[in-house]
Parts: C-alpha cells; sequence; structure tokens
C-alpha cells in the first residue's frame, strides 16, 4: 500500500545534484575529465525526461566578458544564486562558484530542487554565502556519488542573515528596486548590473520590507553572463569583469531599459520610472527604517495589511499602507504621562497607533524603555488586578507584542524580539504561575521560527533564561526546539544554569543528525574554553546508565573532528 502523506513529504524534501568538469561522475570513471554530474541524490539519480532537462539548462557558467582568467582568484569571480519556480511547481535553487587558479579554473554548479510549495524567495535569498553549498570537488572517497536529500527545516537551518546595508550605495540603489517591483507591468524583468553581494543585499531588504505575499512569486538570479537568457527569473544581475576599474561598456543591453527596468549601479543609469506619491511615502518610511535599524514595526503594520487581504497587489497594498501612514506619533514624554494615568491608559492602549509609538521607541532606546516604561508597566500591571478595563487593555497590548515579537523573528531582527521580552516581562513576572508566559511559548512552534532561534545564540540564550523561570525539569521536552543547538553552542549551552536532562535533549538532537560533526577548531575551542565544563557533562552522562550510548557518541563525534 502507498503511503500518500510519505510521498508527499518525500517530494517536499530538497534533490541535490553537483556538476563541474571532473572524472567521477554518476556514470563511473571516465579517462579524461569532462562536464558532468559529480553526484546527486537518489531522485535526480534516477530521473529521466523532463525534470532533469528542466535542471540542464542551468548546469552553465561563463565568467563576465574581459576577466583575465589567468589572474583570477575563485573569491574575486561572481557567485550565481538563483531561485526559480517551474510551471510544475517545482521550487530550483542553483548556487554556481568558480573554483580552483588561473588555467586550471573551473566552474562548480550546485543544485537543489523541491516541491515545498511554502518555500519562497525570502528563504531562498537568505542562504546567499551560506556553508550549505558545495564549491568544490572533494575527494571520491570522502563523498561519492550519491548524495542525501534535504529537508526544507535542515536548507532554511543554514541561512545567513545579512547586516542592514547603511551605505549611501546600497541606500540609493534600494529605492529604485523598491519602485520598480511595486509598479512593473506584467511581465516586464528587472535587470540589476553590480557586484553580486550587492545585489543579495538588494534582494534581502526587498523581500524583508514587503509582505510575504506580494513576494510569492518573486524570482531572481544574482548573477547571469547574458541576462537576456534568463527569462524566468523577475529580477536578473550581471556584473562587470572582476579586477576592473571602471566599467568598459554597459554590461547591461539597451533592450533591458527599453522593455524592461533595468539599473546600472556601476554608472547610474537606470530607466525611468513613472512617479507614484503612496511609493514615494512608503520608500521614505523604507529608509528611514533602515538607517534606524527597525524593520520590526514597519512589516508587523504590513503583515496586518496581508491579513487584512490589503496586500493582495501592489496597488491596494500602496494605499493601504499611505492611509496607515497618516496616524501620528506620540512624544515619550506623552507615553510616559499616559502610562502614569491607569484611566487613560485603559483606553488608548488598545489603539493600534499607541501601540506602534511605544514598540518603535522602546526598540531605538532599550534604555529609556528599561529606566521609564518597565517600572511604569509593572505599576499599571499590579493596578490591573483590581481594574478590569485595564486587565483587558494590558492583555490587548500583551498580544500585540507576541505579534510583533513573530514579526521580528520573520525578519530576523533580534533587537525588536528582545524588546518585545523585556516588555512582556513588565507586563508579567515569568513564573510557573503565568499564563502570559505559558501563552508566548506554547506559541513558539507554530510561528515558524526554529530557524531564527537556530541562528542566533543571543535570542536562544534569553529564551533559556527565562524558561527556568517558568517551566519544570520535567517539561524540557515541550522546549526541544529551543534546545537544538550547532557544535559552536555546545559548550555556551553547558554554561547556562540549565537543567542537565535540558542538556541531554540539547545533545540528543545535536548528535542525531549524521551530517553534523564539530571541525577540528570548532573541538579545540570547545576544548580550550568550556574544558571543565564539558568534562563535568560526560562524567554524569557516564554516570547515568541510560546515557553512557550518548556519551560515547558525543567523545566520538569529538574524536573525528580533530
Amino acid at each position: 500500500m502507498i503511503d500518500l502523506a510519505s510521498g508527499e513529504k518525500q517530494r517536499e524534501d530538497f534533490e541535490q545534484l553537483w556538476y563541474t568538469l571532473t572524472i567521477h561522475g554518476i556514470k563511473g570513471r571516465t579517462s579524461t575529465a569532462h562536464y558532468q554530474i559529480r553526484a546527486a541524490s537518489a531522485g535526480l539519480q534516477q530521473a529521466r525526461g523532463e525534470r532533469l532537462r528542466r535542471l540542464n539548462r542551468y548546469l552553465r557558467y561563463d565568467l563576465p566578458p574581459g576577466t583575465n582568467t589567468f589572474n583570477l582568484k575563485p573569491e574575486q569571480a561572481p557567485v550565481c544564486l538563483a531561485f526559480v519556480l517551474t510551471a510544475q511547481g517545482e521550487r530550483i535553487l542553483v548556487h554556481k562558484a568558480y573554483t580552483g587558479e588561473r588555467n586550471r579554473g573551473r566552474p562548480f554548479i550546485h543544485i537543489l530542487s523541491s516541491y515545498n510549495q511554502e518555500f519562497q524567495a525570502r528563504d531562498a535569498i537568505s542562504l546567499w554565502r551560506a556553508s550549505l553549498w558545495q564549491t568544490f570537488e572533494p575527494e571520491l572517497n570522502a563523498q561519492g556519488t550519491l548524495l542525501p536529500t534535504i529537508t526544507a527545516d535542515v536548507v532554511k537551518k543554514y541561512a545567513c542573515s545579512m547586516a542592514p546595508d547603511k551605505s549611501p550605495r546600497v541606500q540609493s540603489q534600494l529605492p529604485f528596486l523598491l519602485q520598480a517591483y511595486l509598479t512593473r507591468k506584467p511581465g516586464q524583468h528587472i535587470y540589476l548590473a553590480a557586484p553580486p553581494d550587492e545585489i543579495a543585499c538588494l534582494l534581502q531588504l526587498l523581500t524583508r520590507y514587503l509582505p510575504a505575499s506580494l513576494c510569492a512569486g518573486l524570482t531572481f538570479s544574482t548573477y547571469e553572463y547574458d541576462v537576456r537568457t534568463r527569462h524566468e527569473c523577475l529580477i536578473v544581475g550581471t556584473c562587470q569583469a572582476p579586477g576592473a576599474s571602471r566599467p568598459l561598456r554597459d554590461v547591461l543591453p539597451e533592450e533591458c531599459y527599453r522593455e524592461g527596468l533595468a539599473l546600472n549601479c556601476y554608472t547610474g543609469r537606470q530607466s525611468k520610472l513613472e512617479e507614484h506619491p503612496d511609493v514615494s511615502c512608503f520608500i521614505r518610511d523604507v529608509l528611514e527604517s533602515l538607517s534606524a535599524q527597525d524593520a520590526v514595526n514597519m512589516t508587523a503594520l504590513l503583515d496586518e495589511f496581508a491579513a487584512e487581504g490589503n496586500a493582495d497587489n501592489p496597488q491596494t497594498f500602496l494605499k493601504a499602507y499611505a492611509s496607515a501612514s497618516q496616524s501620528g506619533k506620540l512624544s515619550r514624554q506623552a507615553m510616559e504621562a499616559l502610562l502614569r494615568r491607569p484611566e487613560q491608559a485603559a483606553a488608548q492602549l488598545r489603539q493600534r497607533a499607541v501601540q506602534a509609538a511605544l514598540f518603535a521607541a522602546c526598540i531605538q532606546d532599550r534604555t529609556w524603555q528599561e529606566s521609564a516604561i518597565h517600572p511604569l508597566l509593572r505599576q499599571l500591571a499590579e493596578v490591573s488586578k483590581h481594574n478590569q478595563e485595564l486587565a483587558r487593555a494590558l492583555a490587548v497590548l500583551a498580544q500585540e507584542a507576541m505579534h510583533i515579537a513573530f514579526q521580528a523573528a520573520q525578519i530576523e531582527e533580534c533587537n525588536g524580539f528582545l524588546m518585545v521580552l523585556s516588555l512582556l516581562a513588565s507586563l508579567s513576572t515569568p513564573e510557573p504561575t503565568s499564563e502570559l508566559w505559558h501563552t508566548f511559548y506554547s506559541s513558539l512552534p507554530g510561528q515558524r521560527l526554529d530557524n531564527f532561534i537556530y541562528k542566533y545564540w543571543s535570542i536562544r540564550q534569553a529564551l533559556l533564561q527565562l524558561a527556568t523561570q517558568i517551566f519544570t525539569t520535567e517539561e524540557g521536552e515541550s522546549l526541544r526546539p529551543l534546545l537544538s543547538i550547532r557544535w559552536p553552542q555546545l559548550g555556551p549551552l553547558l554554561s547556562l544554569s540549565l537543567a542537565r536532562e535540558w542538556q541531554v535533549i540539547a545533545l540528543e538532537e545535536l548528535i542525531a543528525d549524521p551530517l553534523s560533526t564539530p571541525t577540528a577548531s570548532q573541538v579545540q575551542q570547545l576544548r580550550r574554553h568550556y574544558a571543565n565544563i564539558l568534562a563535568s557533562f560526560l562524567q554524569y552522562l557516564e554516570n547515568q546508565p541510560h546515557l553512557r550510548d550518548i556519551a560515547q557518541k558525543l567523545r566520538h563525534k569529538l574524536d573525528r573532528g580533530i
């Protein structure tokens, strides 16, 4: 009997394929090197016909015209990261890198392919410069010709978040990309000429500052030799030859400006865009948010539009945003005065404009939040025990704060997330009887925050330290997502004052991954900085008969990493 659920799950896993110049391929060893599939997962090794033909078109990489290959170093060559959606619902991620030096250089192409409908452009561009990508051919005894499939959750754990780029160059380029994307005509492509790192940064910012619903069909490529050949990508990038001091020619063909929307970041030339007052209002706020590193409130507002059906298309979204942006802002003095008056607070803390102003001010100045807002909210929380109207208002504020936290996590804004944790602690002391905190932690799994928590140790540390005040030792199993760590985080986690049972859960998660083995430098760091803590933990494991097998596996992993 066929397990349909299992079959669907397998379709959502990512198949892998490596392609390069080699003598080793999935069909065996050849006498001379030629371009072929070096390795692939089972689904692609067995593929015949249309699916493999769809991938064949991405198995080509050319350096920019005029590149001096004799002096070229691999890190100077442009990297291509492309994300494509096919008519069959397939998500294709293509990573192309140049490996080797001088006349021995060659491209190495790594492809991931899945039918996971939830994987979108925001997820794809977060894999820029990720360690997930293979960029050179390993020895055959280190990796044969069969690759494993990878689940979407594991792929997302490799995501890298760029720090917001506040440079004048990027801030001068982002308005064009936002306006072009929001005002383009059906079928129109956007062409960018810039170093691939800049294009990747622009794409991350684009997907960060737009509702997910407006990015649902976004496809891109950070580098193509000829932008006119990649019609399946909405945004296509290219660049000039590495090492060129100035552009010798316009790397974007004339038709890109005429038929599409094009920006050459080297020369400043760009297609003329139609003036749109609502777009100008939105772009102004984006640049202010980027400058202040405060994307969380804007993103929460945008996702609220989406939930209300106001972000189904760019026109509806821009009108809704322009209307919402007309709301006034409270000064800090006004907010403090408001929080000193329980009756006024009960009436106004339910208003979205007041909430947004409070959250924005707290994010911008955490010291002010701790010194002024925290004690005022604590006082209101005490008064609310005998004031039902105020209690309801604070409950609405807490609910919106949790929504803000989850939005901050989606765009990987740590400061906004930590602000909310502090604000919630002002409203309710973290303790086993706190209904607010139990609601918050029980909501975490449903918000798909594993990737955010996995990447940022400061977030995981804050959540685990709070959890020790809220949950009993026996409730550690419910915290398993928080206890999923990487090898560099093992020492810091063992340093936290957590129950041993929780530390064991973290270790079980770590060693269960067959692809997870510490590097020599990670083992060295672990033993240099956490030797005593690690020895104590191993001793604990070996003293528990049911944990000795885990201790042995940990020692084996550490020995393999040396």
